[in-house]
């Protein structure tokens, strides 16, 4: 196909490219900093359509000659782990969430990196300051006029906000040294200064107030290059964060006193390196570690739900991406970090290290260039530095700030001299005998990308989950058969999802307790397989699966052959979710049922084992020792029943009521408990007003959200 020359100017679409960047970014905190569905999908457009439009204004040998060497390469090496993790991954739609973030942020990178001026990235630098100073002023609006605690602005959590700002705070650091323009730019900086500290200390974030101290530290060594003024610095920092009156040290003084999770994220991390050394080489997949933590609980020192609380993420982003994609991808990604330091080391200058000597020599000295590549650096320290604590990747807007700040060091490697050698060196990189990418494949490469890659892994994900809301209001304003079409139109536009999969199911099952319709039954039944099936590693699908052949046993429906389907089921559950007592309890009434004894003994003494003060527990064995005959042991289980009864009679979650009534209807629990126990007295159920139903009482998830 023959080349053919654009008809837009070449500096519109460029311009056009930036402001879609400008855009992605300010937006990209809203919608729970960034995670929700719309949010998501907002954020990838307008990055799709930047990268397109650098696609357009980019050269032909732009991706040529030295430009794959060092951290781009071990880019392209990150990316191709990505990939494959994606390829294997036990949730599909979850990984491929993730992997479009990944080729996104990293086509980011090198748009920025491809560029031919230093004006424009003067431009998103301020302007990515000035969103910073947007929302700390939101954050402190939530303090002082609303009167919350640990505010968190637009965003999920209080510590991406305070990472965001921190991040923020260092770059607006760098660019205060920015030489020239009028004075008020420089009073305006101070300004944003003071406000995102503000934001730090709304936030109450004990780790950001420690990533000031950091932050202040890396300074102060950038501009004098001399330790005997970073000690003594930092040194009274650290004291003024002591002795000053600020929420975060109130919090880290209470949680060491009297927060019993104060040091949950120790076994958190002790837990993560289980996994990794479970999965070293490809990791549990890319996006699935919140399913695969289910294997990993560890206990609580507490009195009742040792093992209730289940962790979504490793508080610690290095170690997240070594169990989700492997130790290798994490290997090529501190390769990419050390290297960008170097990089940075170089280009600020006095620098010892051999080698590029035009680079240290003819860097961008004491100019605005240089402030850029300051604050570059103080973004990358302070992002990396709450990476230590946080899961700082499921946050786009500080994953967005580190890539805008890789981007710098990357443009100002390829054109150390700045404005006055851009055109040399672009002339230079396209005449190298690289990549030569005719302007056509361009052009439908772009054309790819917006009409393709971006309606079809992001648009339709927000849409299927759009029209899932309007199942959702439907429910209780037209009855059952409107949400049902609505939640397949969901399915229709997102097959991959396996809880509109499950929430489908659902609906069928209510249809045919109201109609006793046996298509229905066939019907939710391929409904749980297919959620089970699409994602793998979630016990709840396959526990969901257990209580849909259950209830068909119940019914009489399928024999003996849906009976040890159930069981399967449970067993498989329990396989994946080894410490979640409630499946423990399912399987040993199942058991129990079938017959089996010796197991039913066993599942219930497991679960006991876990949770001492598990009441359901303590049921089920009192029923398998009166089946066993050992009527002695049989006593003191009823015995530990009713003290536990009298001791948590107010306590919901570990109630027998509770723990068996919420897997499934309640006749069919009072059947069996009154079938089970002729012998003895039923327990006394509470009444509950209306219909039991897993309708909608499941948290609705979004792939990795």
């Amino acid at each position: 196909m023959k080349d053919f020359e654009l008809s837009s100017p070449l500096t519109s679409v460029e311009w056009l490219a930036f402001a879609m960047v400008a855009g992605a970014f300010a937006f990209c905190p809203i919608g729970g900093g960034g995670n929700e569905p719309w949010a998501t999908a907002l954020r990838q457009g307008l990055l799709t359509v930047s990268l397109s439009c650098g696609l357009l204004c980019s050269r032909a040998g732009a991706l040529g000659g030295r430009s794959w060497r060092g951290m781009n390469f071990l880019i392209a090496l990150f990316i191709g782990v990505c990939l494959l993790s994606w390829l294997t991954s036990g949730y599909e739609l979850s990984s491929r969430l993730e992997i479009v973030d990944v080729l996104l942020f990293s086509g980011l990178f090198f748009f920025l990196m491809m560029r031919r001026g230093e004006r424009e990235i003067g431009v998103i630098l301020n302007a990515a300051v000035l969103v910073a100073f947007v929302y700390a002023i939101h954050a402190i609006y939530q303090r002082l006029a609303l009167g919350q605690s640990r505010c968190a602005s637009t965003f999920f959590n209080p510590n991406f906000a305070a990472s965001f700002f921190l991040g923020s705070f260092g770059l607006a650091l760098g660019l205060l040294r920015a030489p020239g323009g009028p004075r008020w730019r420089r009073w305006l900086c101070f300004v944003a200064l003071g406000a995102l500290l503000g934001g730090i200390w709304c936030t109450e974030s004990r780790s950001a107030l420690g990533g000031v101290v950091v932050v202040g530290a890396a300074f102060l060594w950038a501009t004098t290059r001399k330790t005997r003024w970073v000690i003594p610095g930092t040194a009274i920092v650290i004291a003024a964060l002591i002795l000053i009156p600020n929420p975060a040290r109130d919090r880290l003084a209470k949680g060491v006193s009297k927060d019993p999770y104060a040091f949950d994220r120790l076994k958190i991390w002790e837990q993560t390196l289980h996994m990794i050394r479970d999965h070293p080489l490809m990791g549990v997949g890319i996006g699935n570690f919140e399913y695969s933590a289910q294997r990993y609980r560890f206990p609580i020192d507490r009195e009742m739900g040792r093992y209730g609380r289940v962790y979504r993420d490793a508080h610690n982003s290095y170690l997240q991406v070594a169990a989700e994609i492997g130790l290798p991808g994490a290997a090529f990604l501190l390769a990419f970090l050390l290297v960008l330091f170097r990089r940075i080391w170089l280009l600020l200058g006095d620098s010892r290290w051999k080698g590029h000597k035009d680079l240290t020599c003819e860097g961008p000295g004491r100019g605005a260039a240089r402030c850029h590549v300051m604050g570059a650096f103080l973004v990358l320290v302070a992002i990396l530095s709450q990476a230590f604590f946080h899961e700082t990747l499921d946050s786009p807007p500080s994953v967005f700030l580190a890539v805008l700040a890789a981007g710098v060091v990357g443009f100002y490697w390829r054109h150390p001299g700045g404005e006055k050698q851009k055109n040399q060196a672009s002339d230079q990189t396209s005449t190298a005998g690289g990549l030569r990418i005719s302007k056509t494949v361009r052009v439908l490469a772009a054309i790819f990308l917006v009409l393709v890659f971006w309606p079809h892994f992001s648009l339709r994900i927000f849409v299927g989950d759009l029209v899932l809301r309007k199942a959702e209001e439907a429910l209780g304003q037209r009855g059952a058969e409107a949400p049902e079409q609505l939640v397949r139109d969901a399915i229709r536009i997102n097959p991959s999802q396996a809880y509109f999969h499950k929430t489908l199911g659902d609906l069928l099952m209510q249809r045919f307790e109201e109609t006793g319709e046996l298509g229905l039954l066939r019907e939710a039944e391929e409904e749980f397989e297919t959620a089970a099936y699409l994602n793998r590693l979630d016990p709840q699908l396959v526990f969901q699966l257990g209580q849909f052949f259950r209830y068909v046993s119940l019914r009489g429906i399928g024999g003996v052959e849906v009976a040890e389907a159930s069981l399967a089921a449970y067993r498989k559950a329990v396989e994946m979710s080894p410490f979640n007592v409630h499946y423990l309890a399912r399987l040993s009434l199942e058991e129990l049922r079938s017959g089996h004894l010796e197991e039913a003994r066993n599942a219930a003494a497991r679960a006991i084992d876990l949770e001492p003060q598990f009441l359901t527990g303590h049921y089920l064995l009192a029923l398998v020792y009166s089946g066993l005959g050992d009527e002695l042991l049989a006593k003191e289980s009823y015995r530990r029943v009713e003290e536990l009864r009298e001791r948590h009679r107010h306590h919901v979650p570990l109630n027998l009521y509770e723990t068996l009534l919420g897997l499934g209807p309640e006749k069919y629990f009072k059947e069996e408990l009154q079938h089970w126990t002729s012998e003895e007295k039923a327990p006394d159920f509470p009444r509950q007003k209306g219909r039991v139903s897993t309708l909608f009482l499941e948290k609705r998830r979004h792939g990795a959200s």
